[in-house]
């Protein structure tokens, strides 16, 4: 097999996975398949995308990069500088024990709503569905080590949760495009207002059990600045 044919069976790999992990880039991409999914954050899952980076890290660098042509030399260093930082901030500062704002869904539902993708009604619905528990998953990811998460991302966790809480409760007055489209209207109101209830629920840990003893920063430290940079 060519160096080229190579390299596309893992650029096809790596979306699938990368996507599976980062559903809301899969939104702004336009790729179908990731509608309505939330970020991966239990222990066995991020273990396994961290040693699928690690592979695939080894599966690059043992290419002959001089012998792929000038786009696929490109995509590759992209990919490689994007499996090479996720994979290490993974091991230096899991986002799981940092930035409760990350578990919050509203940025994609918002994105939902804006790109309407095909399946938009089922994957709306699934991501509202999706929320108590997730949240529910947060809360133990974020006690385990309370001082580790970072203050402003806190900050931005509650100033994100407040905005969106009331947008979610207006969710199904507010979009045609919905009516139109989602045929158990009743059921995508209930859903938005559980979801809603489990932002506030959320809001309110945070600013009670959390806040007190959060004292982790947003900064990345030297060592991993001059690596993104480079």
């Amino acid at each position: 097999m060519s160096e080229a044919a190579t390299f596309d069976e893992l650029i096809c790999e790596f979306y699938k996975v990368w996507f599976r992990y980062h559903p809301v880039a899969a939104i702004f991409a336009g790729v179908t398949g990731y509608e309505g999914l939330l970020a991966a954050d239990g222990d066995d899952d991020v273990g396994a995308l961290a040693s699928w980076l690690c592979t695939l890290l080894v599966s690059l660098e043992e290419l002959d990069y001089a012998a792929l042509d000038a786009d696929r030399q490109l995509d590759m260093q992209l990919i490689f500088g994007a499996a090479m930082i996720e994979h290490r901030t993974l091991l230096e500062c899991d986002w799981r024990h940092r930035d409760p704002a990350k578990y919050l869904p509203l940025r994609s539902l918002q994105e939902l709503v804006v790109r309407q993708p095909e399946k938009f009604c089922t994957a709306l619905q699934g991501m509202l569905e999706r929320t108590a528990d997730y949240l529910r998953s947060a809360r133990g990811q974020l006690s385990e080590l309370p001082e580790l998460v970072s203050t402003l991302w806190l900050a931005d966790a509650l100033e994100t949760a407040e905005a969106g809480i009331p947008w979610l409760k207006r969710l199904e007055r507010e979009l045609p495009q919905t009516r139109e489209c989602c045929a158990e209207l009743g059921r995508l109101k209930a859903l938005s207002s559980e979801a809603a209830e489990a932002i506030e629920d959320f809001r309110q840990y945070l600013i009670r059990d959390l806040a007190p003893l959060a004292g982790g920063t947003s900064d990345c430290g030297p060592g991993l600045s001059d690596h993104l940079l480079r």
